[in-house]
Parts: C-alpha cells; structure tokens; sequence
C-alpha cells in the first residue's frame, strides 16, 4: 500500500476529502464510516462544508494501520 505518492505532499497540506478518499482507495462513504468509528484518521475543517486530512495525519493513520496489522 505505501507508495511514493503518499510522500509527495508537504505535511502540512490537506487533502481534500473525495481526494484523500481516492488516494487511500475507498469510498468517501466508507472512509467517514471509519471516521465515525474511531479508525479513519484526524479530520480538519476546511469551512462549515468542507473536510479535509492533513497530510501529517495520513501518514500517522498509515503508520497506525501498518502497526495494528503487524499484531
């Protein structure tokens, strides 16, 4: 799953949310549903509309699942 794409970003730039969605590969749908369920990584609101994932966050949700999957 850990492709260079996912370090192209400087880690403070924030993904969109159907754009951080497409680059884990999930539906948004699926994605909030972790998200409400404590799995999905640390949200930042963009406006009273919008969501986004900071980049920092997406590694550290990568790192959390490649750690929790090892066990």
């Amino acid at each position: 799953m850990a492709t260079t794409e996912h370090h192209d970003y400087p880690l403070d730039h924030v993904h969109r949310w159907k754009d951080w969605c497409a680059l884990v590969g999930v539906h948004p749908v699926t994605g909030w549903r972790w998200v409400q369920a404590g799995k999905g990584p640390v949200i930042t609101k963009l406006s009273a509309r919008l969501i986004g994932v900071r980049h920092r966050h997406h590694l550290a949700w990568l790192a959390a699942r490649e750690q929790d999957s090892a066990a």
